[in-house]
Order: C-alpha cells, then structure tokens, then sequence
C-alpha cells in the first residue's frame, strides 16, 4: 500500500470535500481523486459516498479511519525524529574511504572522532554504489548525481626496491594495477603513460589494487607508477623521463544530505584540517 494514497484519503475524510484536501495538501483536485481511486482499486472497495455536501464515509471507511490517523501520526513522528537528528550534529555516519595505500586519511578522520564524540562513524571500502554518507575518492571524474569539492592533487612517480633499481625504462619490468571502481579506465591509462616512456614495455603483473602493486614492488618483482607519499616510502623514486601524473582527491555526498549536520559538520572538519598533500 502507496503512503502518499492513504494520507490523500485522510485528507479527504478529515476535511469533507476534495477541494479542501487539496488546499490542504498543496495539490489540484485531480490528484486528490486520483489517489483516492487509487487506495480504492487497491483495497477493491468503495471509501467515500458522493454527497451534494461533500464526500461521506462508506461503511468500510469508517472502519479504517482510526487506524489510518494512527499511521499518520506514526510517520509524522518518524519525520519529526528525522529532522531533529539532521540538525543534530549527532548520529551514524557511513564514510566509504579509499585504498589507504593511494592516501591515508586516518589521522584526520581520528581527530574528528575526538572533537565529535556523538558522531560515529562507520568506516567502509568504497565499492562505488555510492549509498554511504560522505565518500572521498580518488579520481578525475567524480559521479555526476554526487556533490562535493576536491580536496587535493595526488602526485604519482615512478619507484622500485632500492637494490633492484633498473639502469633504463626499457630494461624495467613493469608493474600495473587495476581500480576496483574503474579497472578498465585505471589500466588503459597506466599503459598509455608507459608506452610515452618505453615503447614496448614489459608488464609481468597486472595488481588487483594499488596495495598489491606497493607490495610486489617492496617484493623486487618490478617498478610500477605509484602515489608518492614522500618520506613514507620505502622505496627509490626512478628518475625516468615522463609527464607528471596526478589524480584528484573527492570529498562527495548525496544531494539529499545536504542539510544534514552530521555530513556538514564531517566535511567541514576534512576540508579544514586535511593537508594539501595527505599523508
């Protein structure tokens, strides 16, 4: 059963008439009688008499009328409760985050735990069905019914275990990795860039995910373009000619959380307190 055609009912049943429902509601008289019908072919009974009066209660009406106030009531103290906790800076909040070897935002997301202790947040990996509160992801092309800002430029360079360093790009074995949220799109352009460098390069892994590339580049199997953390790496940045490479950082939500004081108060503490280089 359609909410929307029992509060027209309601409206119809406490009012008398349909125009006064639907003055009530803000709607025109066609869809009052258009739900209205629709509850009816629902229920596959009649609810209202047509009076020269106005609109009277059938039988079975009647009968449902108590039960029908109580369900508004119901949702009408859902909505209240609702509202109430978006203007509370107060609640769950879902965070999807990135692979934290692309950028590790825990030390900020800690730091906000603390200033915001009736805030929980809920951590999870981004699986790209965008269902969480707020999002940061990492990519040059943000989903369009998404809304955000771009935090920061990530800059990727060339590295490989220190005591394998290769004299050349074309004596290098190579290394690349997919993105789970756009696998074709991550690899394509790896291998794009890597033919600018070397004209045949030879790829002996493709990785699942950036982690993975990290940890067969610390193994010695190759080098591979990587997120460059600075002084957190281990490794030997290769000093290869090529392009500068870089990827945006995303902080994004749903539009339908705009007015929400827990996702404002969450994106306004990132945006304030996250470097322009994330550690």
């Amino acid at each position: 059963m359609n909410w929307d055609h029992v509060r027209f009912f309601l409206a119809v049943a406490e009012h008398g008439t349909v125009s006064g429902a639907a003055v009530a509601l803000g709607v025109s008289h066609a869809t009052v009688l258009r739900n209205v019908a629709r509850l009816e072919a629902v229920l596959d009974t009649r609810l209202f008499d047509h009076a020269q009066s106005g609109y009277r209660l059938t039988l079975t009406g009647q009968d449902i009328l108590t039960e029908v106030r109580q369900m508004a009531e119901c949702a009408d103290a859902l909505v209240k409760k609702l509202q109430d906790r978006d203007r509370l800076a107060a609640g769950r909040l879902t965070l999807a985050m990135p692979d934290s070897s692309l950028v590790n935002l825990l030390p900020v997301v800690s730091r906000f735990c603390t200033e915001y202790p009736q805030i929980e947040v809920a951590m999870v990996d981004d699986t790209g069905n965008n269902e969480a509160d707020v999002l940061l992801r990492v990519t040059d092309q943000p989903p369009e019914q998404l809304i955000g800002r771009q935090l920061a430029r990530l800059d990727f360079a060339i590295f490989a275990k220190p005591d394998v360093v290769p004299p050349s790009a074309d004596k290098c074995r190579w290394i690349i990795w997919q993105n789970r949220l756009s696998n074709d799109e991550a690899v394509s352009r790896q291998e794009r860039w890597l033919r600018r460098i070397t004209p045949e390069p030879a790829v002996v892994l493709n990785a699942e995910s950036h982690a993975r590339a990290v940890e067969a580049v610390r193994s010695g199997l190759g080098a591979a373009l990587l997120v460059d953390r600075g002084a957190d790496m281990d490794l030997t940045r290769l000093a290869f000619p090529h392009r500068p490479v870089t990827q945006g950082l995303w902080m994004l939500t749903s539009a339908g959380y705009r007015g929400s004081a827990r996702v404002s108060a969450f994106m306004q503490f990132v945006a304030e307190n996250l470097q322009k280089k994330p550690s």
